[in-house]
């Protein structure tokens, strides 16, 4: 099927790179599988390239969150605002 959201042959040739990519594509096919039609191997094939991509978007936000953490001082931090800030100055 040629279907926007219709299942990939050969998923790992056609593989989707980048992240924001990934998240689109799994979009597609959510979409496709809440609205289309598709007979009970494509849809399978659909839901396993989209647990797959899932895993990817996973494991990505979980490296991005490890780097956040290593160039964060002490960790991750409480946001405090520059106004907030301020104010902690003026208190003595």
């Amino acid at each position: 099927m040629s279907v926007h959201g219709a299942p990939q042959s050969g998923s790992s040739e056609n593989r989707v790179s980048g992240f924001e990519d990934k998240i689109r594509r799994l979009q597609q096919i959510t979409e496709s599988l809440e609205h289309d039609e598709f007979n009970l191997e494509a849809s399978l094939n659909l839901y396993k390239e989209g647990v797959e991509l899932a895993a990817e978007c996973r494991d990505e936000l979980n490296k991005a969150r490890h780097v956040v953490k290593m160039y964060a001082q002490d960790g991750l931090r409480e946001f405090q605002s520059e106004e907030a800030k301020n104010e902690d100055r003026l208190e003595f």
